[in-house]
């Protein structure tokens, strides 16, 4: 995602949502800093910037998805509902 959007601490919340084609005034944002101690596989990562970004009508973007997105047909599960059994 950096690739595509450069730095995105240097882009505000508005122009990261209007170039995945959305209205800003849709969605709520809240920008947080990682842990200070944080660690992956024992390798402590540097503290980086995190941006959550929420839609403020779930719902009513859910009702429009399920009317006007064709849905592709869902891939069964196996006979005990593993995931391990589907055949790919």
């Amino acid at each position: 995602m950096n690739r595509f959007f450069g730095d995105l601490r240097a882009r505000s919340e508005q122009e990261i949502v209007k170039a995945f084609g959305a209205n800003p005034k849709n969605y709520n944002f809240e920008r947080l800093m990682s842990p200070m101690n944080f660690y992956i596989q024992k390798n402590k990562i540097k503290q980086f910037p995190i941006m959550f970004i929420s839609d403020k009508n779930h719902e009513k973007w859910m009702e429009w998805f399920l009317e006007n997105v064709q849905i592709q047909e869902e891939i069964p599960f196996g006979e005990n509902g593993n995931a391990e059994e589907i055949p790919f």
